[in-house]
């Protein structure tokens, strides 16, 4: 591993085994955070939803912890959503994703600020996601951003949807948080 702060080439973050779980960002390596329980069966029940749904329905795929390759504001990216859904193809067929997924969602971990987790999300939003969401087990509040729109802050009341990306697809956040 290179020092805190040392910057590392883009071929160096693609092939060093080391930086597999890290996503980095014009030379930066960022650490993900670890998740706890919570963090994995959310990410899990979420995952078993979409791929659910997709099965039934096959116009894209759904991949966890898969890396995505964006330029945003002139800066190359590589980030790794929890969870990504990418439309007109299986996941099994994708090493990384070039853009942003079509829905990405973000699990916060303990060693995550919420702060920097609506950051991550809008950087997809602005290279192209429809939507990102970040899920907050502590607090069961969920954050979904979309392009042009305000931040909708959900509860265990509501039921996440995704009308013009995944038509029909419907997960009440009390059934995803009990």
């Amino acid at each position: 591993m290179r020092a805190v702060g040392e910057l590392v080439s883009i071929d160096e973050y693609l092939s060093n085994p080391l930086y597999a779980r890290s996503e980095w960002v014009e030379g930066e390596i960022v650490e993900r955070g670890m998740g706890t329980g919570f963090h994995g069966e959310l990410s899990g029940d979420l995952f078993v939803a979409l791929r659910s749904y997709l099965r039934a329905h096959p116009i894209g795929g759904v991949g966890v912890e898969v890396h995505c390759h964006f330029v945003l504001a002139g800066e190359r990216i590589y980030r790794i959503p929890d969870i990504a859904v990418v439309l007109g193809v299986r996941m099994r067929n994708v090493h990384h994703i070039d853009g942003a997924p079509a829905i990405a969602f973000e699990v916060r971990s303990p060693d995550e600020s919420v702060t920097s987790q609506i950051a991550k999300c809008r950087e997809y939003v602005e290279a192209g996601s429809l939507y990102a969401v970040l899920l907050v087990p502590e607090t069961r509040m969920v954050h979904v951003l979309t392009a042009g729109q305000p931040r909708q802050e959900l509860t265990v009341a509501d039921t996440l949807r995704f009308p013009e990306v995944l038509p029909g697809f419907e997960l009440p956040l009390a059934e995803l948080f009990a």
